[in-house]
């Protein structure tokens, strides 16, 4: 059954396949980012719902919790034919991750603060805006895909020469 679902899963984020490794990358990460982001989700509500911490303090124990597991899998599955070292892309990850997290306070304080969209609603526009900033700043340094991409590419047009 799992091997079932990993191979499904990797047909669709692939496109049978047929997708540039950018754009599986960036669907591997999408994935990744929804899972981790409903399980950031929950515990952000139930952190505001349940044990009645302020919404921002919940925001930050939620990003916490979900941050090296959203690295491990993205490392795994998404960048796999990543060739970073691992510690390092560690670092730069959770560097890029505390700055989404700022980015992402900021953006549900201003959305619920100054423009009145109610906390859950702000947190999934927040994590939208900035899930996509986190996968371009990911995609360049902490997998080092930029220098892999300028490979693949330089190498594709030896070949064609």
């Amino acid at each position: 059954m799992k091997q079932k679902m990993k191979e499904h899963l990797n047909k669709i984020t692939s496109l049978n396949g047929k997708a540039p490794k950018t754009i599986t990358r960036l669907m591997r990460y999408g994935t990744i980012g929804i899972f981790t982001g409903l399980i950031d989700l929950i515990i952000f509500i139930l952190l505001v719902e349940i044990f009645q911490l302020h919404y921002l303090s919940s925001a930050l124990f939620a990003f916490l919790s979900t941050q090296t597991f959203a690295f491990l899998l993205n490392l795994k599955w998404g960048f796999k034919d990543s060739n970073a070292k691992k510690l390092n892309a560690y670092y730069y990850f959770t560097a890029i991750g505390l700055i989404c997290l700022v980015l992402t306070i900021f953006l549900l304080e201003y959305l619920v603060e100054v423009l009145g969209i109610y906390y859950i609603f702000s947190r999934i526009i927040a994590e939208i805006i900035v899930g996509i900033l986190g996968f371009l700043m990911n995609y360049v340094f902490t997998f080092q895909t930029k220098k892999q991409m300028y490979l693949e590419n330089s190498i594709k047009i030896k070949l064609k020469k």
